[in-house]
């Protein structure tokens, strides 16, 4: 612990137990209850080159090659990036205006590790899923979650940009698409700024250029809905894009924290 609270890190007695139960094959929890057992050389080997991993500020998530999300876990590798909490926002949005609206497919743009298509398919296991996303790397990550949950069926993955290449009519879309204004990415913690994938990150000068280019895909393919997540300083210039394509604001999300998460849109006149 103390070689990661010299190297900065926010939650060193955390990651320490977390590792130390990753490097003892048991859960964090259950650590107490190993008493005075002493780690094996391997487990010692193992377990050293976490914490010397982790005081480089490498995201707990890469070293164990896994991620809370939604009730379950999901891979994880530094070709995508680490599923955060606020993002079950948009899960629990998406699912919702799905159950409402009867999509015929619900289309996860920009899927990454395939997180957010995972918690869809299990939870709405009758609605067609298609998960798309420009990096075949991520692709790969999102495959082996799909295959991991037995929902490889139910979502249909794609490289695309956006919605370029799937636009299938009466869709909900929901969108985690890169927010950050490039100038900020070098302020931000080590463990997004060094590891995490600036492709999944970088929005541009504005920190909107990905939002605006699915904007521009959704005024031509016309959803049913659109969820959106979003900085929390973000909402009212991404209506004002919405507004330009076509959409109005149906409703915002709020996440446990109590930031306005995910912005809702759906096209203007649609009751």
């Amino acid at each position: 612990m103390t070689r990661l609270l010299a190297a900065g890190v926010d939650t060193p007695l955390l990651d320490a137990n977390v590792l130390l139960g990753e490097a003892l094959g048991v859960e964090p929890a259950r650590i107490p209850l190993c008493g005075e057992r002493r780690l094996t050389k391997r487990q010692a080997r193992v377990f050293d080159d976490m914490i010397q991993r982790r005081s480089a500020r490498e995201p707990v998530a890469y070293i164990v090659g896994r991620r809370a999300f939604a009730n379950g876990s999901v891979q994880t590798t530094a070709d995508v990036l680490v599923p955060r909490p606020e993002t079950e926002t948009l899960v629990e949005a998406t699912v919702a205006a799905a159950r409402e609206l009867g999509p015929r497919a619900v289309i996860d743009v920009g899927t990454g590790s395939g997180a957010v298509a995972v918690a869809l398919a299990r939870r709405m296991p009758d609605v067609p899923v298609i998960a798309s996303d420009v990096s075949n790397a991520a692709l790969g990550v999102a495959r082996r979650n799909l295959e991991a949950w037995g929902v490889a069926s139910s979502v249909h993955l794609v490289r695309a940009d956006g919605l370029r290449a799937v636009c299938p009519r009466r869709t909900v879309v929901a969108a985690n698409l890169p927010y950050v204004p490039s100038a900020t990415l070098p302020t931000l913690e080590p463990e997004v700024s060094r590891w995490e994938p600036r492709l999944a990150l970088d929005g541009g000068r504005d920190g909107l250029a990905a939002l605006r280019r699915l904007m521009r895909q959704c005024a031509s393919t016309q959803p049913l809905a659109v969820l959106l997540e979003v900085a929390h300083d973000q909402r009212l210039r991404v209506s004002a894009l919405a507004a330009a394509a076509g959409f109005a604001a149906h409703a915002v999300h709020r996440d446990l924290a109590g930031f306005a998460r995910v912005l809702e849109i759906r096209p203007i006149g649609a009751r």
